[in-house]
């Protein structure tokens, strides 16, 4: 990590690995990042997400917390860019790491007869027509940006697996119903 500025307080930044160094392009990603001085990489390792992301904001007091994953990558300026806009929740678009590599920003959400939930995300099509800050229904937590007062309000747990659908994981969809 490369200390850029002053001009912010450090991030606390979570990165819920499954396994150290999973992908080589995300630990390439990580070493260029330009950050605020003081800012710390919390690295918490087991096979639950939701525990790795509530122990990572439970291991440190910064004033906003960057939620990434092992299997994205990202310029080096992207936290800087984020801390600019001075949103309490703010994130970058970001898609799946697998085909058919749709946005996971979504627009809405409908119940489906199993009682399970389903998350309407954008096409491409449709974020290529939005520019700048968009207000959303919710977003995947990878590249979230969240400042401690919302953390707080949302309160511990804040990320919880299976609420939107037992089958999947779903913490980071549920953290934005919160």
């Amino acid at each position: 990590m490369i200390p850029w500025t002053t001009d912010y307080p450090g991030v606390t930044i979570v990165v819920p690995s499954s396994s150290v160094g999973r992908f080589t392009m995300f630990e390439l990603s990580i070493e260029g990042v330009q950050v605020p001085a003081g800012t710390q990489i919390i690295r918490v390792l087991s096979a639950s997400i939701a525990k790795n992301l509530n122990t990572g904001i439970r291991e440190s007091m910064s004033m906003w917390y960057w939620f990434i994953d092992d299997d994205h990558q990202f310029s080096q300026d992207l936290l800087l860019k984020l801390l600019a806009h001075n949103q309490p929740v703010i994130a970058a678009v970001t898609c799946v790491s697998r085909p058919p590599f749709h946005p996971v920003i979504y627009k809405g959400e409908e119940l489906l007869p199993s009682g399970n939930k389903m998350f309407r995300n954008y096409s491409w099509a449709e974020l290529d027509a939005k520019h700048g800050i968009e207000p959303v229904f919710a977003v995947g937590r990878p590249g979230m940006l969240i400042r401690r007062d919302i953390l707080e309000r949302v309160g511990d747990p804040w990320y919880e697996c299976g609420k939107t659908n037992p089958e999947e994981s779903g913490e980071d969809l549920y953290f934005c119903e919160k």
